[in-house]
């Protein structure tokens, strides 16, 4: 028996694309506390190149008013940790291995899925330097974005899959969410042609963009992290 699929690959426009994560749910806030929090706590990742100390992520937490409860609560839903607590990775940004390569100030890091470089590095206020491949033929693509952000793309018709859960669901309840729901089916592809022939064999509401539009959504998606 043949078992169909049930996939949608559109291409709509940035606006129409925000409106359909609002609308499902999924444009995060952590609050005020917690987005401060995460900043800093991706800025020092991405400096250090190193985990980062339980006990210090609850220093930090302190400084901007958390509590160490919250902030451990925070780090629950959001984090990748080492048996001491210490923090790996949290909210696309990682010291763990991943399929999306980030270089900044000569760290190297990964991300969770191709759009999270698009968001975390204006966060960073440094340039960096994203490495990926073509999951249909590991063909690679490479971003080059600016502290100002502007972006390089190569190869420069390389396009973004994105994918919109049903309408209700959230995707930030934890790690394992993020990751079922968005960053397996979340890819820099060279062509259109390796993007549909991927995704066809997927179940899902996927969008297809360029590089710079997926550069806009996420900012967008960030924006009251970010404010």
């Amino acid at each position: 028996m043949t078992t169909t699929v049930e996939n949608t690959i559109n291409r709509h426009s940035v606006d129409e694309i925000l409106d359909e994560y609002r609308n499902a749910g999924c444009e995060p806030d952590f609050g005020p506390e917690g987005s401060r929090l995460l900043v800093r706590l991706y800025r020092l990742l991405a400096s250090t190149g190193q985990p980062i100390p339980l006990e210090q992520v609850v220093s930090l937490a302190g400084e901007i008013g958390m509590s160490r409860n919250d902030a451990l609560k925070f780090l629950e839903n959001t984090a990748e940790q080492g048996d001491d607590g210490e923090v790996r990775g949290l909210v696309g940004l990682s010291l763990n291995d991943h399929p999306h390569r980030l270089t900044v100030q000569g760290n190297a890091l990964h991300t969770w899925c191709a759009l999270d470089p698009l968001f975390i590095v204006p966060a960073l206020g440094q340039a960096a330097v994203v490495e990926s491949q073509d999951p249909k033929t590991e063909e690679p693509v490479k971003v080059t974005i600016s502290a100002e952000g502007g972006i390089v793309v190569e190869p420069t018709n390389a396009l973004l899959s994105l994918v919109v859960p049903a309408g209700g669901e959230t995707a930030l309840d934890s790690v394992e969410d993020i990751w079922m729901q968005f960053c397996q089916h979340v890819h820099f592809f060279v062509s259109a042609a390796n993007a549909e022939s991927f995704l066809s064999e997927r179940q899902g509401n996927f969008e297809l963009v360029s590089v710079a539009d997926g550069f806009e959504i996420g900012r967008s998606l960030m924006a009251k992290i970010y404010a």
